[in-house]
């Protein structure tokens, strides 16, 4: 390798850095699903004073980097952080950190909700203001409701991203989100002792899969979802083809079969992908970054690849000139952990357009979003039995989250408010008794059991009720009485029947 004679050229924001300051070193870090980070370093041996003001290095301003004879930029971004160093000999270095147009989404957390959407579709959202365009292989599952819940809107599209099974890297203004191998593009070639310097592969026979399986439920509808995905083919370094593994991904809630082919896709990807693992350095090129495919040559045949790249350091300094240090080892998942959450929400809605009496709710811990439609648990629910009990519009209720996600969740039962429970005054309830078991519908209809004192008593807000004792029954009617046995007897039996005009 020989040190670079010519470093790169370095605009920011057409102003350039005031001599004698000159550019030291480039070190541009790229991560599959991660902002690309730029480090930029000037440095003088003794500082003078018109070096000190530097008006082109303040954090906002754009920044795209070129090294010559390269067909396209190594970076495009903004500057975020500037370092002013005074050293002990009396030099001056100046650090500039940028990063690429994602670290906008990084910086902004809308809360809004997002409504049958795709996964391609969320992320043109999210990247509306961010002047990325978006490019993608396959579109993924349609969500039926998106809600907000990460620190930032660069968590929320690597969460959806990663349940889709799809990687997203940026290229110049172009957010480019795909699954896996392309078999139309051709991998990138790098040959051992010409482009590719140094090289190290590591064949792991614990880690890879063949078969991945996931079976889950769908919170939404309660029905079963899964998905299963087989790929024997061998892997770099070993044949694999006697060695079947099979990985099952259990109890995940799942909008559809499509998000579980997506998770199973992806699993089997991160498995095989750390099975074999490739790092190296290699001849500086732009075109090598994350998502690109490689293969090698010069190695053993059984490990040429191709490998897919997920991180590049690319670095210029006068001792190694411009190199490329290259890693295929995944990331891990870029999902965040799943913890099942309860959270309160008040109903608003419980006109189901499928008529399966689920609710919506307004969550107001998560900015008033509104909840997909979830189902409501009920006592002894089951084939043709159980004891309903619906939510009512302006209820609050207590919702599950089974993975955390306010998207998908299950309203497990009511709780009242500040005021308590309804009052029923003719409850009779002593010191340390069994509190009565009341009934109550907002429209006043009252069922009431109460152990206090061994009674039982049916009423309707009119008036009428049947009231059962130890000392008898009552059966009381504000309106007209019918006591009706169509085609049967009519027996009273008593000891004595007295009729009284009231």
């Amino acid at each position: 390798m020989k040190p670079v004679q010519v470093l790169p050229k370095v605009r920011v924001d057409g102003v350039d850095v005031r001599e004698p300051l000159r550019l030291s070193s480039l070190r541009v870090s790229q991560c599959l699903d991660a902002p690309a980070q730029c480090e930029l370093t000037w440095s003088v041996a003794m500082v003078a004073s018109r070096c000190l003001e530097q008006p082109g290095l303040a954090p906002g301003r754009p920044l795209r980097v070129y090294i010559d004879n390269q067909a396209a930029p190594v970076f495009t971004g903004e500057i975020t952080a500037v370092e002013h160093v005074h050293e002990p000999s009396g030099g001056l270095a100046l650090r500039a950190r940028a990063y690429d147009a994602l670290v906008r989404l990084q910086r902004r957390q809308t809360l809004r909700t997002h409504v049958e959407v795709t996964t391609v579709e969320l992320a043109r959202a999210l990247t509306v203001e961010t002047g990325l365009r978006v490019s993608a292989e396959a579109s993924g599952p349609v969500w039926p409701r998106i809600v907000p819940r990460f620190a930032h809107d660069l968590a929320l599209l690597r969460e959806y991203t990663a349940r889709s099974g799809l990687h997203f890297v940026v290229e110049d203004d172009l957010l480019r989100l795909f699954a896996g191998r392309d078999e139309r593009v051709q991998p990138l070639r790098l040959m051992l002792g010409e482009e590719l310097f140094e090289a190290r592969v590591e064949c792991n026979a614990v880690r890879p899969i063949d078969e991945v399986k996931v079976l889950g439920w769908d919170p939404h509808t309660g029905e079963p979802r899964q998905g299963s995905i087989n790929d024997a083919g061998a892997l770099p370094g070993a044949a694999y083809g006697d060695r079947a593994a099979q990985r099952t991904l259990l109890g995940l809630p799942l909008e559809s079969d499509l998000e579980a082919e997506a998770l199973a896709t992806a699993e089997l990807a991160h498995s095989r992908a750390a099975g074999a693992v490739l790092w190296g350095v290699a001849e500086g090129d732009v075109a090598l970054r994350p998502g690109q495919w490689v293969q090698v040559r010069g190695v053993a045949t059984t490990l040429e690849g191709p490998y897919l790249l997920t991180l590049v350091t690319h670095t210029v300094d006068a001792e190694n000139g411009y190199v490329c240090e290259l890693s295929t080892r995944p990331e891990s998942p870029g999902r965040a952990p799943s913890v099942p959450s309860v959270v309160l929400g008040e109903v608003c809605d419980i006109d189901d357009p499928e008529g399966r009496d689920r609710v919506q709710v307004n969550l107001d811990s998560y900015g008033d979003a509104v909840s997909t439609w979830m189902m409501v648990m009920q006592l002894g629910a089951g084939a043709g039995k159980g004891l309903v009990a619906l939510p009512e519009v302006g209820d609050q209720v207590v919702v599950a989250l089974p993975d955390g996600d306010p998207s998908r969740g299950i309203v497990l039962g009511g709780v009242y408010r500040l005021d308590g429970p309804p009052r029923d005054p003719k409850a009779v309830r002593k010191r340390a008794a069994h509190r009565p078991y009341t009934f109550t519908t907002r429209g006043g209809q009252r069922i009431r059991l109460n152990d206090a004192d061994g009674s039982i008593r049916m009423e309707i807000a009119e008036g009428s009720f049947l009231a059962l004792s130890r000392e008898g029954v009552v059966l009381h009617a504000a309106g007209e009485l019918v006591l009706e046995a169509q085609g049967e007897r009519l027996i009273l039996r008593a000891d004595t029947i007295d009729l009284e005009r009231g």
